[in-house]
C-alpha cells in the first residue's frame, strides 16, 4: 500500500473516532442539560405554585412525578435525534471522505485513483496459432513440355529419358596448325618427330586439360603442342541429348616440307616502271638529268608493300617521283619450296631527256 493511502486512511479512521467523539459530547451535554431544568423538592416553590398545581391538577409531589416524566421522555427523545443526526452526519463524512480520497490529486501530478482505476481494462484476445497449415488446392497436373536451354538440351530428366539421340565423342572443328607450331630453331636444325597428347574437352568444346603420352624426340614439341592446342575448338561430346564433357586423342606429326624440284625464284616484273610517267616537269623545265637506286619489298602477293632507297643524283629531284610510280607496278612473287614468299627487287630508273 502506498504512504498517500496509508495517510489517507489514517485521517479517515482519526475523522469517524472525532466525530463518535462530538456525538457523546453532545449528547452528555444535553442530558445535564435537562437534569438542571427538571425542579429540587428541597427548594420552595416559585410564587405561581398554585397556578401550576392547579394546571396540573394535583400537589406539588405529584407535579413533581409529572414533571419527572415529563423530563424523562424530553430526554430520551432529544437523545434519540441526536443518535439520528450523528448516523446521518457519519454517513455524509464517509461519503465526502470517499469523493475526496477518490479525486483528490497528489502534488506529484499522478492520480491518486488505485490501481484498479489506473489500469486500463482491455479485452482479452485469444492467442493466435503458433503455425497456420494451409492445404494447398488440389489442381489437376499440367501436361509436360519439354524445356530446351539454348544448345538444344532437353532440361527435362523423364523426357532427355526419350531422346533417340546416340551418344558422340569431341569432334575437331579445325586442324592442329603445324606450320605455326613448328618451333622455328628446331625447324632450321631439320629435326623432325611425333607427339600424341589426350586432350580434355568441356561442354562448351573448349581444351581444359592436356596430357601427352608419347614424345619423340622427348620434350622437343611439348611445349610447342601445349601452347597451339589451347586454340583449337571441337563440338563437345554427347550424351542423353546433352553436351558433356569428354576425352580427345591428338596425333601430330612434324615434318620437314620436301625441297621443291622447281628450284628457288626472286620477285620477277610484271610491268616495267614507266620512267616517261614519273620524269618530274619541274626537271624537265630546267633540262635536269638524273638516276634513282632503290630496293622494293615484295609481298607474297607481288605487291610493292615497301620502298628503300639507296641513292639519288642529282638528290632531292628524282626520290618522291620514283617511290610513288614504283608502288603502281606489279611482280610476279618469289618462290621458296613450292610457296610463294616475300622477297627484293632492286630498282634502277635513269632520267634523260629526249633530243
Amino acid at each position: 500500500m502506498a504512504p498517500e493511502d496509508d495517510d489517507r486512511k489514517d485521517t479517515g479512521n482519526k475523522g469517524f473516532a472525532g466525530l463518535s467523539s462530538m456525538v457523546s459530547d453532545v449528547d452528555a451535554a444535553l442530558s445535564n442539560a435537562a437534569k438542571k431544568a427538571q425542579p429540587r423538592s428541597d427548594k420552595a416553590a416559585p410564587p405561581a405554585a398554585s397556578t401550576t398545581a392547579s394546571a396540573f391538577g394535583g400537589a406539588p409531589s405529584e407535579r413533581s412525578e409529572k414533571l419527572d416524566k415529563t423530563a424523562g421522555q424530553s430526554s430520551k427523545s432529544s437523545s434519540l435525534g441526536l443518535w439520528l443526526f450523528g448516523v446521518i452526519a457519519l454517513f455524509a463524512f464517509m461519503l465526502s471522505a470517499s469523493f475526496w480520497a477518490t479525486f483528490q490529486t497528489p502534488s506529484n501530478g499522478v492520480s491518486a485513483t488505485s490501481d484498479a482505476y489506473s489500469t486500463p481494462i482491455t479485452a482479452e484476445e485469444p492467442p493466435l496459432p503458433s503455425s497456420i497449415e494451409l492445404t494447398p488446392p488440389q489442381l489437376s497436373p499440367r501436361p509436360k513440355v519439354a524445356q530446351t536451354k539454348p544448345n538444344g538440351v532437353v532440361d527435362d530428366p523423364e523426357l532427355a529419358a526419350t531422346c533417340t539421340e546416340s551418344d558422340s565423342s569431341p569432334r575437331e572443328l579445325g586442324e592442329f596448325n603445324v606450320d605455326r607450331a613448328y618451333p622455328q630453331r628446331v625447324k632450321d636444325q631439320g629435326i623432325e618427330g611425333i607427339v600424341e597428347a589426350t586432350l580434355t574437352i568441356d561442354e562448351n568444346g573448349l581444351v581444359v586439360g592436356e596430357v601427352i603420352t608419347y614424345s619423340n624426340p622427348p620434350g622437343v614439341f611439348d611445349a610447342a603442342v601445349e601452347r597451339e592446342v589451347k586454340r583449337m575448338r571441337f563440338e563437345p561430346a554427347r550424351r542423353n541429348c546433352e553436351n558433356v564433357a569428354g576425352e580427345f586423342p591428338l596425333r601430330v606429326d612434324f615434318v620437314l616440307p620436301k625441297p621443291c624440284a622447281e628450284g628457288e625464284k626472286n620477285p620477277r616484273k610484271l610491268r616495267d616502271f614507266n620512267w616517261d610517267r614519273a620524269y618530274p616537269q619541274r626537271a624537265v623545265d630546267r633540262g635536269i638529268e638524273g638516276r634513282v637506286w632503290a630496293t622494293l619489298q615484295i609481298d607474297a602477293t607481288g605487291s610493292v608493300v615497301g620502298f628503300i632507297l639507296i641513292s639519288a643524283d642529282p638528290p632531292g629531284v628524282f626520290e618522291s617521283a620514283v617511290e610513288r610510280e614504283a608502288r603502281r607496278m606489279r611482280f610476279e612473287p618469289a618462290r621458296r619450296n613450292c610457296k610463294n614468299v616475300a622477297g627484293d627487287y632492286p630498282l634502277e630508273v635513269t632520267f634523260v631527256l629526249g633530243e
